[in-house]
């Protein structure tokens, strides 16, 4: 297969799974439809087995992936940790219980697959992408695969535990507002001052010598590459001292995050230079060309331990994250909606928010009090597992792998 071809079905079988996302609400992701197609096309050889290398995407999955890093510690938002210090807690706290049944329970009956697959649980294709290439370079090649595949079948379980959370919750919610005429928090613990975090106008140390207009696609790219090859550098030194630990991925998260912090680099600069959704292409289409190295044999072998890893991951984050949660103010069907926010993170998880929010709410100020109280701390809680603590996890533990 030549090289035209070879990039040109793997975009189209990208974008038919885009569509397909966009028809149903989500249930069935692109990186979901990619992987049952590879998976098909594989094993009935009508995709060669490489025809991710056959369109040479290896060079732009490095840029992708020098630079994601340091846009996802971008995004960390430092004062919704701290306004939202209760949520955190529950979440961090069900990341542990996660990693108790999976890496504990989970290690002792399926072994390695389960200890290399607990970043991933925790969401992200960056942390999938993370854990593939140790394992990889440690020569596990069938074990990569079935970390992507763990990646791509996890939202199964997370969407409908996400729908029965924010469908008890608002259920909750909506019968104390009509019985009494007052809304109430998703928290007991909160005041209900309304308060709006409202956006404010984002000043960056280049706004004060570049006019907005020559911020085009090329400066973001330009300063999220710079700060990823900074992290590359720092990190010869970190790794060495800390024996891996400290790489370039934990580098770049830092980096990302902190300069945003202090007004250097812009949140989100990938987003903002409109080549976001193409690297996720990338990415995504990277991870599923491991795929290929996957027999009928090995997949119908794993069909258990996959099943087990992921059940016992969920049932990890929920025994710890409702009672903790329930203790610091939230109901049990709030901690199922945002703890489950790993497995099934945002657009998603929003899609599936907003939707029963929208058939529950029967006034237009009860669907406005349930999107500020449930929706917004769904797409939080998958942002402190998914954004923040996978890709930390993932790249410390790349350095044990």
């Amino acid at each position: 297969m030549s090289y035209a071809w070879a990039i040109t079905i793997v975009i189209g079988t990208y974008f038919a799974g885009t569509y397909l996302s966009k028809v149903t609400r989500g249930r069935i992701g692109s990186s979901l439809f990619c992987t049952f197609v590879f998976l098909i096309a594989f094993n009935l050889n009508i995709f060669p087995r490489d025809i991710v290398a056959k369109a040479d995407l290896s060079g732009m999955y490095n840029f992708v992936m020098l630079t994601l890093l340091v846009n996802i510690g971008s995004t960390f938002d430092l004062k919704m940790l701290k306004n939202e210090w209760r949520l955190v807690v529950s979440v961090l706290l069900g990341i542990v219980g996660m990693a108790v049944a999976i890496v504990g329970i989970g290690g002792f009956f399926f072994g390695e697959l389960a200890v290399l697959s607990f970043p991933t649980l925790v969401g992200g294709s960056i942390a999938t992408q993370l854990m593939v290439e140790s394992a990889t370079e440690k020569g596990l090649i069938e074990m990569a695969a079935l970390i992507v595949l763990i990646n791509s079948v996890q939202a199964w379980l997370g969407m409908p535990l996400i729908s029965y959370g924010v469908r008890k919750e608002a259920n909750r919610m909506l019968g104390i507002y009509r019985k009494t005429g007052q809304a109430v928090p998703a928290n007991r613990f909160a005041i209900m001052d309304s308060k709006v975090q409202s956006e404010s106008t984002e000043t960056t140390f280049f706004d004060k010598f570049l006019p907005k207009q020559c911020q085009n696609t090329f400066f973001y790219l330009f300063i999220t590459s710079l700060c990823g090859a900074a992290a590359t550098v720092i990190a010869k030194y970190t790794s060495a001292m800390t024996g891996g630990i400290l790489g370039s991925a934990i580098i770049g998260l830092f980096l990302g995050c902190g300069l945003t912090h202090f007004g250097i680099l812009p949140k989100d600069p990938l987003k903002k230079s409109g080549l976001l959704d193409f690297m996720m292409f990338v990415l995504i289409v990277v991870l599923r060309g491991k795929l290929g190295d996957l027999s009928m044999a090995t997949l119908a072998a794993s069909v258990v331990p996959i099943a087990g890893i992921v059940i016992l991951g969920a049932l990890g984050m929920l025994v710890i994250a409702i009672p903790v949660g329930r203790k610091v103010g939230f109901s049990t069907g709030m901690c199922v909606a945002f703890g489950m926010g790993c497995y099934c993170s945002y657009p998603t998880n929003y899609q599936i928010a907003s939707e029963i929010i929208n058939v529950l709410a029967e006034k237009s100020e009860e669907k406005e009090h349930l999107e500020k109280e449930i929706l917004t701390r769904v797409v939080e809680g998958s942002i402190i597992s998914v954004s923040m603590t996978s890709a930390m996890i993932a790249g410390l533990m790349a350095g044990f792998v």
